[in-house]
């Protein structure tokens, strides 16, 4: 049995445990293939010319990319988790898209896209936000270490964007009277995301990219604290039940096939937090649950519910080398994510929900859940 089929077995039993739900017994399942565009979890993300490895400026909108010749730039620059989604917009001399993104950090959302910070070159003397100083890792071809490099910047802001989510997610808990000791989680999983975009950030400037701090958080002036139990358990069945599920399971993918030492030394640390912070969120919602009505148990049902969007992009040739430095083929990570979804997340969501779950799988975009003979159809 491979390591990483042995990790999704232990989590599984872990993520059981905490939600306070029996193992299935008798249970078959399949989940409907994840929809390659639309669905939560987009990114508003700007690029300037040398980004994209066109020429410029960029003057106007008029001179963007069309979205499908942005996902080909995409692709061809950074060969890494991210497909364009929308037309683009200007902005500052930037040209703007909404991107899916696919990290193991809980996502920070509004509304139905998430949000990152920009990267921004660090000032001289500034503290750095990388927890990696080895010197740059020079036997990399030039091209393929950049690749690299920017994929772990794309992961750093990802894992920065986690902090904001935690700290949020702490204030709501605070909101509606939630248990001292998930309080407590929330924030010790604020300071391990520290730690994982720092690492991140170290794995990028380790193979050659600038130093980089992230620039200010885009709150938009405000962060939006709800009190409503059923909106809190909704968005972590999102971004903790699911998400950072699939988001543990990516990371131990990745670090069952990284040869790199830097990269396993960062991939294990992500590993064991995510698969925490994932416990964190199925402890929450079965607390929830518990003390909430019905309006949580619809508002949780329809959460899990909802189309997950994975980016299909990537040079098959390209990402066979970088495998060894902890960067997955868009098709494994199609699998990946398939898997976590199968063998994780629906056998406890199932269980968790009650013997009324086969009936919240059924959505707009065909089968999610068959038990046995009686498949569950739209």
């Amino acid at each position: 049995m491979d390591r990483t089929r042995l990790f999704r077995r232990a989590l599984l039993v872990k993520l059981a445990r905490a939600s306070a739900i029996s193992l299935p017994v008798a249970l078959t399942f399949s989940w409907a293939a994840c929809v390659p565009r639309g669905g939560p979890g987009n990114v508003e993300t700007c690029y300037a010319p040398t980004d994209l490895g066109v020429a410029g400026p960029f003057s106007s909108v008029a001179d963007c990319p069309s979205m499908d010749q942005a996902d080909t730039l995409l692709n061809a620059t950074y060969n890494g988790c991210g497909s364009i989604q929308s037309e683009p917009t200007f902005k500052a001399g930037s040209c703007c898209y909404e991107v899916a993104q696919c990290g193991t950090g809980r996502p920070y959302m509004d509304g139905a896209a998430s949000r990152v910070a920009s990267p921004a070159r660090a000032e001289t003397g500034a503290v750095a936000w990388s927890a990696i100083h080895e010197a740059q890792l020079t036997d990399v071809a030039p091209e393929l270490r950049a690749r690299i490099a920017a994929a772990w910047l794309a992961d750093g802001l990802l894992e920065h964007a986690s902090i904001a989510s935690f700290g949020r997610f702490a204030l709501e808990l605070m909101a509606i009277s939630a248990p001292a000791d998930l309080i407590a989680d929330a924030h010790r999983a604020a300071i391990d995301e520290v730690e994982h975009a720092r690492l991140c950030f170290g794995l990028a400037q380790a193979y050659g990219a600038e130093a980089t701090t992230p620039s200010p958080f885009p709150f938009a002036g405000r962060v939006e604290v709800s009190s409503n139990l059923a909106d809190v358990a909704a968005r972590a069945v999102r971004e903790g039940c699911i998400g950072e599920t699939i988001g543990a399971i990516q990371a131990a993918e990745q670090l069952a096939h990284a040869d790199n030492p830097l990269v396993r030394r960062a991939l294990g640390v992500i590993v064991e937090d995510e698969a925490r912070h994932a416990e964190l969120s199925w402890r929450f919602v079965a607390w929830a649950l518990a003390h909430g009505g019905g309006d949580v148990r619809s508002a949780v049902a329809a959460a899990f519910r909802e189309p997950l969007a994975v980016p299909t992009i990537g040079d098959d040739a390209i990402s066979a080398e970088m495998t060894a430095h902890g960067r997955l083929d868009p098709t494994v990570l199609r699998e990946v994510v398939q898997r976590a979804l199968d063998e994780v997340v629906l056998p406890c969501a199932t269980q968790l929900l009650g013997p009324r779950a086969p009936t919240i799988f059924q959505s707009d975009f065909g089968n999610r859940l068959s038990f046995g003979e009686a498949p569950v159809s739209t």
